[in-house]
């Protein structure tokens, strides 16, 4: 099947045509997308928009991240026995995402999730959980990136994060990584430039 440029609007299509077309290539851009490799993942980001008009302008985008070609099915299966309606099942064969809104100053970060479900009927075996498990790190640090590339704070809202001490450790791990400085206050978590 031959996609059309107007059917790569979709992430997962964008995703399936980066790695079927162009196995080569480190990183591809459309208008919409950008989608880059990471070991055995690909992470396709949104483009962002430059220079918001209005100040109370919010744009929401999402983040994916994707596995190998060959484990598509495999996640797609799974995402079967997510909620209709949410990230995961918006996007098959994903891995997980990150959902922010743009703001003229922050990439407002609501949630980060994975697409799947370790247990039950849709379930992901333990080897595709323990081969994809650095995912979460890796959209975190895109993340990042992102923001810092446009001019933008990175903010985590208290609900993205509450009860979930695996993924606060995870944002600490990434920006320790990236000599990031981490500013807590009334539960958001600002994501600041580079420490000296």
């Amino acid at each position: 099947m031959v996609l059309k440029r107007f059917q790569l609007g979709k992430p997962h299509h964008f995703a399936r045509h980066v790695l079927t077309r162009i196995p080569q290539q480190e990183r591809m851009e459309t208008g919409k997308w950008i989608g880059e490799r990471d070991q055995h993942m690909l992470i396709v980001s949104p483009q962002i928009p430059g220079p918001l008009t209005a100040s109370k302008e919010i744009i929401i985008k999402q983040l994916y991240v994707f596995p190998r070609l060959d484990h598509f099915d495999v996640f797609n299966h799974a995402r079967e026995g997510t909620k209709i309606g949410s990230p995961g099942h918006n996007a098959p064969g994903s891995i997980g995402s990150i959902k922010f809104d743009v703001l003229p100053a922050h990439l407002l970060v609501h949630s980060i999730q994975s697409h799947y479900k370790i247990t039950g009927e849709y379930a992901i075996q333990p080897a595709e959980r323990k081969r994809y498990a650095g995912w979460r790190k890796r959209a975190i640090r895109k993340a990042i990136e992102l923001a810092h590339q446009n001019n933008r704070i990175l903010t985590i809202t208290p609900a993205a994060i509450r009860k979930r001490p695996h993924l606060q450790a995870d944002i600490e791990k990434v920006c320790r990584d990236m000599r990031l400085r981490i500013v807590k206050r009334n539960g958001f978590w600002r994501i600041h430039q580079i420490i000296t």
